[in-house]
């Protein structure tokens, strides 16, 4: 704890010591993600069978049958930054059967986290990066400043 709170120490006071601009973490909690998924193309899984899915991002292969594919979906509401330097993305790990590259795109048109199926959702647009997620539970980062 007492690590912690020194790390804490030292980056609030580097931020303070910045000229530059600071950091704003951005709360998606207002928009739960949701995901898509192949096998079941007209079904909305926001709140699928009163089960916790809002809070789990799937993506890959739907229970190891690599010809299921699902792609989730996150909406960031960034109306009130007007200039944004670098934009990062990190995600939790907590299960896999195994590793897989997971790609982080924009989408060209909105959407809306209660009517999403796989056969309505919208076309993949700019990658701002990928990364491999292993098979270990963890943080996985993605760059999202070019998009």
């Amino acid at each position: 704890m007492k690590k912690l709170i020194t790390i804490l120490g030292i980056m609030l006071l580097t931020g303070m010591m910045s000229t530059q601009g600071h950091a704003v973490n951005i709360n998606t909690a207002q928009d739960a993600p949701t995901y898509s998924a192949d096998g079941y193309p007209d079904t909305n899984f926001n709140n699928y069978n009163g089960d916790t899915l809002d809070s789990e991002l799937w993506t890959g292969s739907w229970y190891g049958n690599s010809t299921y594919q699902t792609r989730s979906y996150l909406d960031f509401d960034l109306s009130g930054i007007t200039n944004i330097s670098e934009a990062s993305l990190w995600l939790y790990q907590g299960y896999s059967e195994g590793s897989t590259d997971v790609y982080a795109t924009a989408v060209t048109s909105a959407w809306d986290e209660t009517t999403i199926t796989w056969n309505n959702q919208p076309a993949i647009g700019a990658l701002a990066d990928t990364t491999t997620v292993g098979n270990t539970s963890g943080w996985y980062f993605w760059d999202l400043t070019s998009l």
